[in-house]
């Protein structure tokens, strides 16, 4: 709600950020879940600050405020939430109109509370009349495009599909009026986009994500009347997760990085569910410590941090306990040293056969091998940027040899894509390419 309809402003001595945060007319009587929430963020997070002991720092309560002639806003200004969100989570007035970090990091809870707010302070629930059929759609407009940007990739993530549009110029925004004292004063505007969210995707917000309080009922009554009519709660239309590209633009080079996810080989970029490619975590482990004896004698003992070690007293300890009071088989200890070892990091080494050039068993008998000997020769000649990158990947000689153009392939044979024939097909291509793979 912050970054929709809240505000920042200093404490002028000494820079703390104070929130505002506004609900205007109807949505005033959300005052009591706003107020709540507000506690318990700053009972979490508030006694971690320094100087979170002083008076200066109370809380202060929600006011009524006749914002125009015809319209009230209920204020919460809170210099203990702005401090919270300011110095933990780096959220603040030159920050607020971007998704901040700890949301793209957060649990699945964290971005839907994000994404509830934001809309319950700043969207619009449009009803809509197609041919007498309710249904709605709904709108978020903010002067940042990049906000919207990541508002759509939070929304990809729960498959809601959404579009941003410009609903504004700068131009068009701007005005010319007269003052009270007679002077001409110009007012400039910035642009105005709309992120846009139709048919069964408004349907799943409301499932999904939905707002609080008016906005939600709103909806909620839409899809009932629907439902009375005799319609489903889902248009027959599914939106299409596609994006057209218009243009190629060549803008240079840029640094590339591996990712790696430990747990479970699944990340998320920009909305895509993406996995670890099979070679890579396969073959990648972090680095680890190995522990290091040195006894008087100036012998030496290696153990892994981990392995279990009985000490001359009888005492069985892991050996990242063992310290220079113990014996070991009778001999003393000088010095206990930590030795970090390095772990195991591969990288991507890669081909793919094109599937509407090379499908046929003579041409993939051909081709195959040479492609197979092309990238374990890579491995020898590429360039390593660390030892154990090198290491690795010399140890393992891991390579993937993939496929592309199937679609192609399937659309010139004229096979359906999904039928029997296809499967068929596909998978004796596959067996092929296994075959004279491994042979």
């Amino acid at each position: 709600m912050v970054t929709g309809d809240g505000t920042f402003s200093t404490k002028e001595k000494k820079g703390y950020s104070i929130v505002h945060i506004d609900l205007y007319n109807d949505d005033m009587s959300l005052g009591y879940v706003v107020q709540n929430h507000i506690d318990r963020l700053i009972k979490e997070f508030y006694p971690t600050l320094p100087n979170a002991h002083k008076r200066e720092f109370k809380n202060s309560y929600p006011k009524v405020i006749q914002h125009t002639k015809n319209s009230q806003k209920l204020r919460f200004s809170n210099i203990r939430l702005g401090r919270v969100l300011d110095e933990l989570f780096n959220f603040n007035k030159n920050t607020k109109l971007r998704v901040p970090e700890v949301i793209f990091k957060g649990k699945k809870e964290t971005v839907k509370g994000y994404l509830k707010g934001l809309f319950t302070a700043d969207a619009t629930v449009n009803r809509i009349n197609n041919d007498n059929i309710p249904t709605f759609a709904i709108q978020l407009a903010s002067i940042k495009r990049e906000l919207l940007e990541d508002v759509q990739i939070l929304l990809s993530n729960f498959g809601i599909h959404s579009k941003i549009t410009k609903m504004r110029d700068s131009k068009k925004g701007a005005f010319s009026y007269i003052s009270k004292s007679g002077e001409v004063r110009e007012y400039s505007s910035n642009p105005l986009y709309r992120l846009n969210i139709n048919g069964n995707s408004a349907v799943k917000f409301i499932d999904e994500v939905g707002f609080i309080g008016r906005k939600q009922t709103e909806a909620l009554n839409i899809l009932a009347e629907r439902e009375k009519l005799g319609y489903s709660r889902e248009g027959r239309k599914k939106e299409k997760f596609l994006v057209e590209i218009k243009e190629i633009n060549y803008i240079g080079k840029e640094d590339v990085y591996d990712t790696t996810q430990l747990y479970n080989h699944s990340l998320i970029f920009n909305g895509l569910v993406t996995g670890n490619c099979t070679e890579i975590f396969q073959n990648t482990n972090p680095n680890h410590y190995k522990v290091k004896v040195v006894y008087e004698d100036r012998s030496v003992d290696t153990f892994e941090e981990e392995e279990i070690v009985r000490v001359d007293s009888g005492i069985e300890k892991p050996a990242k306990k063992i310290t220079a009071l113990d014996t070991l088989n009778g001999k003393k200890i000088w010095i206990v040293e930590k030795e970090e070892i390095d772990g195991d990091t591969a990288v991507c080494n890669l081909a793919s056969v094109n599937l509407s050039k090379i499908n046929r068993e003579e041409d993939i008998k051909r081709v195959v091998p040479t492609a197979i000997r092309m990238l374990d020769n890579v491995i020898d000649l590429n360039f390593y940027p660390l030892e154990k990158v090198k290491n690795t990947n010399s140890s393992s000689r891991a390579i993937g040899l993939g496929v592309m153009g199937e679609a192609q392939m399937l659309a010139e044979s004229k096979i359906r894509w999904g039928s029997d024939e296809h499967l068929l097909k596909i998978d004796e291509i596959m067996e092929a390419i296994s075959y004279y793979a491994i042979g």
